[in-house]
């Protein structure tokens, strides 16, 4: 049977399992747009912004696991979807770009919307793929899906020149093409048995003071039971990475809270006092470890990671278990032997009493302006913790980290490594098409959603029930705090005096609406959002004022935080805590 390599393309996705994608046509695709209609089991969603079609194959996969999927078409197709990769690279996100690209005797003319998206992409991807024939279009379609998903994920690209998607050929199944010196680490028994020996030594040390940093990793391979069973086996306290938030429960004893930059005043200080740093699943971000000579400072690390490029990279570890987390954590787990850490945790405990790691630092008032920090609190009592949340980047995504109160792993989208602002509302979106039976919000600031707020039109147009929460603070929150901290108050390009009336914009799109001004009409607005049958979206005016703290200043040491707001805080501050330093 022939079939155009268009046809084949979608064909392909549809063997593969994938159900839905996000795209936008043009010139050099409409050969492969034709055929969707013979395929109704994969749906196509059309974005208003390539950008967004990206941001939500990216909110799909990290709820769900697979593969999220999406299209542009040549030219600016493509490099409106370059932001998304980028972050699904950084993040380790699994994700399939499809692009088109001019007719193969055309590559190299400076053609009408061609770019040369191979050479784009290469340095952000795993691979990235150029099909000039037909008959190579299921290959590579086949084992780019397969390269996304297989061990450490990420994105993969496939360009496809617009003959290769209308040429007809003889339709041969995709088959996973040959990957010289692709290979996905696992640690053989032996080994396992050496490094466990190791690791007991160092848990067993006298002194020993150890803390466990849990980061995306651990939910990328799904090893929240194995994480929670190594923890408690092993009495060790766990933090937890921007990423890594909801892969261990909230609440539990041995939780501390986020770490970094923006983390608990006791995980941060937890691990300033540390001596054995255990890293599961993460990459030692500096927004993590802040100033690295401060950080290694003595210090002892184990790193549980899948890609051995990771090990060393960053910190030197005594001790290293390469394969996938939730198998090395099953197997250490096994023959690791228990040990109380009394001293250490009578320490912990001691700055838990100082510092709880759910307890807002400035309650709520009865009048307005309202708390950024307490209007996540309140979600997060209303949904009981039970709904996902995807947030966007700025102030706003830090109190998400801090107080939404995580009942379920995989239900938590935040752009880390890229930090891309108009993130949020798509990757809800995404997440919704991967989760359809749970509840979603998307967290915004009025300035990330703006970047990407053509795309209340494709929830409009899709009936796609998101709830979302603006938090409006007229200027780019973070931005702000850090003029505020580090460059005399210049508030240099960081305030909006022009923003719409964001209740009227989203009732434009027939999506039902309301403003929040005082924190006593909060709770009534989730509760009609939770009600209301489809999209709805709440502009909540939140404090200007108010900073996220604690705060570790970029090039100083966690053990170097501002636990406390200096404009409330009575005691007298180091001027060098507030220098722009050069390593942000």
């Amino acid at each position: 049977m022939q079939m155009t390599g268009g046809e084949i393309l979608i064909k392909t996705l549809v063997d593969l399992g994938v159900e839905v994608m996000w795209g936008m046509p043009g010139g050099v695709v409409l050969p492969l747009y034709d055929h969707f209609i013979k395929y109704p089991q994969l749906k196509h969603i059309l974005v208003r912004h390539e950008q967004g079609g990206a941001f939500a194959a990216d909110g799909y996969a990290r709820i769900t696991g697979r593969v999220g999927v999406c299209l542009g078409t040549s030219g600016p197709g493509s490099t409106n979807l370059v932001t998304g990769i980028a972050g699904a690279y950084m993040d380790s996100v699994p994700m399939l770009a499809i692009t088109g690209q001019v007719a193969s005797p055309l590559i190299g003319s400076d053609a009408f919307q061609e770019v040369d998206s191979i050479g784009i992409t290469v340095p952000i991807v795993k691979h990235s793929f150029l099909a000039q024939r037909a008959e190579e279009v299921a290959d590579m379609i086949t084992t780019a899906y397969y390269l996304a998903g297989s061990g450490r994920p990420g994105p993969v690209h496939v360009d496809v020149t617009k003959d290769a998607l209308m040429t007809p050929v003889e339709w041969v199944p995709g088959r996973i093409m040959d990957l010289p010196g692709y290979r996905i680490p696992r640690m053989i028994e032996s080994g396992m048995r050496e490094v466990n020996k190791q690791f007991e030594a160092l848990l067993a040390a006298p002194g020993a003071r150890p803390i466990v940093i849990a980061g995306h990793g651990v939910e990328l391979g799904r090893a929240e039971e194995e994480l929670l069973a190594f923890a408690e086996k092993l009495n060790l306290p766990v933090a937890n990475t921007l990423l890594g938030t909801g892969t261990f429960p909230q609440g539990h004893r041995q939780w501390l809270g986020p770490v970094g930059m923006h983390g608990t005043a006791l995980a941060n200080k937890t691990l300033a006092e540390s001596n054995l740093v255990i890293g599961i699943g993460m990459r030692w971000d500096d927004r993590v470890t802040g100033s690295l000579d401060s950080f290694r400072k003595g210090k002892t690390f184990v790193h549980f990671e899948i890609d051995d490029s990771e090990i060393g990279k960053i910190v030197t570890p005594a001790v290293a278990f390469i394969g996938d987390a939730k198998e090395t954590l099953r197997e250490s787990v096994k023959s690791v032997k228990s040990i109380k850490f009394t001293a250490w945790w009578e320490e912990i405990e001691g700055w838990r009493k100082l510092w709880p790691p759910l307890d807002i630092p400035s309650p709520q008032q009865d009048s307005a302006p309202i708390s950024q920090a307490w209007a996540i609190s309140q979600l997060s009592s209303i949904t009981g913790g039970e709904d996902i949340v995807a947030s966007d980047v700025g102030r706003h995504q830090m109190w998400v980290m801090r107080y939404y109160r995580f009942q379920h792993p995989n239900s938590h989208a935040s752009h880390g490594g890229l930090g891309a602002m108009g993130y949020g509302v798509p990757a809800a979106m995404g997440a919704r098409a991967g989760a359809p039976e749970r509840r979603v919000w998307a967290v915004t600031g009025d300035g990330s959603f703006q970047i990407n707020i053509q795309e209340l039109a494709t929830i409009a147009e899709n009936k796609v029930p998101l709830k979302i929460v603006l938090m409006n603070d007229f200027s780019l929150g973070m931005v702000r705090q850090w003029q505020e901290l580090f460059y005399k108050s210049n508030l240099a390009a960081s305030t909006f005096s022009g923003n719409p009336d964001f209740a009227k914009v989203a009732e434009a799109y027939g999506i039902p609406a309301r403003r929040v001004k005082k924190p006593a009409d909060l709770a009534a607005a989730y509760r009609w959002a939770m009600d209301t049958d489809g999209p709805t979206l709440i502009d909540v005016w939140v404090d200007q004022n108010e900073h996220v703290y604690p705060m570790v200043p970029a090039g100083k040491g966690v053990h170097e935080q501002i636990v406390i707001d200096p404009r409330r805080d009575q005691r007298k501050l180091s001027p060098s805590m507030f220098t722009a330093s050069t390593s942000d």
